[in-house]
């Protein structure tokens, strides 16, 4: 970003605060609304669930193409993407605590097992980065803002099309008496 931005390192540094104080409050923010719509607008679970993972993944595939057009705007650049991160923490409200909804006595694991491949695009996402942006033109930012919206869209479709918001079967806790 250096390159096509002109961001030095402490500059990045600095607005890299930027999206994680805005996913934050709106992590705060959307779990009281959703709580909100649950108990005071008697809202199903499962439709509150997918209705903020869409905002908290359609939204930020949408900023983060925008911040492929920025040009040399930095202003404009670091708006989106901080838009693009902040607007993530609205899907705390809705994928990521469907663990509890789902699986209430189970969802410590649920939420490790999940987690630990929700890593993986950290980890590689940088390798994939750096590989697709060789001559660090614009248009190989774009490329990636493109995957990372595509796995967004990916993820939204999918939970959308295949979320629960009630308790499943094998979550169901039995209790045996002795000699069963």
């Amino acid at each position: 970003m250096k390159d096509v931005l002109g961001f030095s390192i402490k500059q990045n540094g600095m607005l890299s605060a930027l999206p994680y104080i805005g996913c934050a409050i709106l992590a705060v923010l959307s779990g009281q609304f959703a709580d909100y719509l649950r108990e005071t607008r008697h809202c199903q679970t499962v439709r509150v669930r997918k209705i903020f993972s869409l905002v908290g993944m359609i939204g930020p595939a949408i900023f983060l193409v925008a911040a492929g057009y920025t040009g040399c705007n930095y202003t404009l650049a670091v708006t989106f993407l901080t838009l693009s991160s902040s607007l993530g923490g609205v899907s705390a409200s809705g994928f990521n605590i469907n663990h509890l909804d789902i699986a209430p006595s189970f969802a410590g694991i649920l939420l490790g097992i999940t987690n630990t491949f929700a890593t993986i695009p950290g980890m590689i996402g940088p390798v994939i980065a750096k590989s697709l942006t060789t001559n660090n033109t614009m248009e190989e930012w774009q490329t990636v803002f493109y995957i990372a919206a595509a796995i967004n869209l990916f993820g939204a479709t999918f939970y959308t099309a295949f979320g629960q918001g009630t308790v499943q079967p094998w979550a169901v806790k039995t209790t045996l008496s002795h000699g069963d």
